[in-house]
C-alpha cells in the first residue's frame, strides 16, 4: 500500500510518501544534502516494504514539494532537520523508528539518536560521517583534491532552464559515483528530470543546504548512541572517503560495518540487493516467523 501526506510542522510543511502495511516496523529514510525523496527510488522503497517494513520517504526542507526558503537564505540548521524527522513520526503515530540516513541524512539521523534515544530502534548510516570533533584540526580525510577542483570549476546551471539544471544534477551524480564502475547516465538523467519537474524551487533545493549554519560538533558524543547501528559505505566514495564510515563504525558502540566494494557516494541500483538485505536483516523484528509480502529480489 502506498499513500502520501503533507505534514505541517512549525515553520514548514513536509511532503511524505509511505509504502507498506501499517503495523510493520517503520523505516524513515532521510535524504542527503540538496536531495529530495527521489534519492530513495520507488522500487528501492517497495522492495524494502516487501520485506514487511513500513517505509517512509520525504522531501526535506527546501526540496521537492516541501516548504522552500529564498535561495541562499535557509532559516534552519541540522537540529531543525532532526526535529522534522521526529515531527513526521508524531504525525504518523510512530513511537519507535529504524532510521536510515544517506550522507547528510546520516548526520541528521545521528542527531536524532542523540536527542531522542527512546524514539530510535536502530540506525543505518549510508555514505555518512561523524564529522571532526575539532574542525580546526581535522583527523578525517577531506574530499579528494581532484574532486574539489571539479566541483569548484563546474559552472552553475541556468536555474530557469530545466535542461541545464538536469545536466548539472547528472554531473554531480557522475562525480559522486566514483571510479569503481561504469556510470549509468540513463538512470541518472531520468531521475534528474523528475527532480527538476517536481521541485518547488530548484535553486533553493540544490544550494540552500550548503548555506545552513554549522552546529556544534557531536563526534565526541557518538559513544552515547546505544542502538544497533549499521554503517554502509562505498569503497570508492569521492566525497566522504571510506575512513569516515570506518570512524562511525569504530566510535558507535557495537556498530557493524559493511563496505560496498564498487560503491561511490550514495546508492547505486547495482548495490540495492545487498543494501536491502543488510537493512532488512538489521531491522528484523524480535518476533519469529514473519514472511515477506512479496519476493525481495
Amino acid at each position: 500500500m502506498r499513500e502520501t501526506a503533507t505534514v505541517r510542522l512549525p515553520g514548514t510543511e513536509l511532503f511524505v510518501e509511505a509504502f507498506g502495511e501499517e503495523g510493520d516496523p517503520v523505516l524513515l529514510l532521510v535524504s542527503g544534502t540538496g536531495a529530495c525523496m527521489l534519492a530513495w527510488d520507488r522500487e528501492f522503497c517497495t522492495r524494502l516494504a516487501a520485506g514487511r517494513r513500513r517505509v517512509l520517504r520525504y522531501d526535506g526542507r527546501d526540496t521537492g514539494r516541501s516548504t522552500t526558503c529564498m535561495p541562499g537564505s535557509p532559516d534552519y540548521d541540522l537540529h531543525d532537520l532532526a526535529s522534522d524527522a521526529i515531527g513526521i513520526l508524531d504525525a504518523f503515530g510512530v513511537t519507535q523508528v529504524h532510521l536510515v540516513g544517506l550522507s547528510q541524512g546520516g548526520a541528521v539521523s545521528q542527531l536524532v539518536a542523540l536527542a531522542h534515544p527512546g524514539r530510535v530502534a536502530s540506525l543505518t548510516l549510508i555514505s555518512s560521517s561523524p564529522g571532526d570533533a575539532d574542525p580546526e584540526h581535522p583527523t578525517l580525510p577531506p574530499t579528494p583534491l581532484e574532486t574539489q577542483v571539479e566541483l569548484h570549476n563546474a559552472p552553475w546551471p541556468q536555474w530557469s532552464d530545466q535542461a541545464s539544471v538536469a545536466d548539472h544534477i547528472v554531473f554531480l551524480d557522475r562525480l559522486h559515483a566514483g571510479p569503481g564502475r561504469e556510470f549509468d547516465e540513463h538512470s541518472s538523467r531520468d531521475r534528474a528530470r523528475r527532480v527538476v519537474e517536481r521541485a518547488g524551487n530548484i535553486e533553493s533545493s540544490l544550494t540552500n543546504h550548503y548555506y545552513v549554519e554549522p552546529v556544534a560538533p557531536w563526534r565526541a558524543r557518538l559513544p552515547e548512541i546505544r542502538v544497533p547501528t549499521l554503517v554502509l559505505h562505498g569503497a570508492h566514495d569521492q566525497l566522504l572517503p571510506l575512513e569516515h564510515g570506518l570512524a562511525l563504525a569504530r566510535e558507535i558502540p557495537g556498530a557493524k560495518m559493511t563496505t560496498l566494494p564498487l560503491g561511490g557516494h550514495g546508492l547505486d541500483p547495482r548495490d540495492w540487493a545487498p543494501v536491502i538485505g543488510e537493512i532488512l536483516g538489521h531491522t528484523h523484528p524480535a518476533e519469529e516467523g514473519l514472511l515477506p509480502h512479496a519476493a525481495v529480489r
